[in-house]
């Protein structure tokens, strides 16, 4: 199990799979942090050092992926993981290549998810 000092941020419009997502990551030992848009996000991320950040690609406001590539300026350590149930392959390839280690099509299976936690 992770530290408990190690800290998830949840990007996620959609309670029902932010609050799913939070349990496998919580179990995972991380202190879960949520937001439900990408200018909510895109803050949080500015003011608290993260491990881990999910997000949603199709977020209200800014995009998950321009959330990422802003967030990339200044932390490249963090762990991305995408999760969306609208990329095609392009989409995916452009999140995997500034530096996402996953893009999960919803629903994702749990276990998947959990290898990179």
């Amino acid at each position: 199990m992770k530290n408990k000092k190690m800290k998830a941020l949840i990007i996620e419009d959609n309670k029902l799979v932010q609050e799913i997502t939070k349990v496998f990551v919580e179990e995972a030992g991380y202190k879960v942090d949520m937001e439900n848009d990408g200018e909510s996000g895109l803050s949080l991320l500015k003011k608290t050092s993260y491990q881990i950040v999910l997000i949603d690609i199709g977020l209200p406001g800014i995009s998950g992926y321009e959330v990422i590539k802003k967030f990339q300026t200044w932390n490249k350590k963090a762990v991305i993981i995408v999760m969306t149930a609208h990329a095609d392959d392009e989409l995916k390839n452009k999140c995997l290549n500034i530096g996402c280690v996953v893009v999960l099509d919803k629903p994702f299976d749990a276990e998947i998810l959990k290898k990179y936690l």
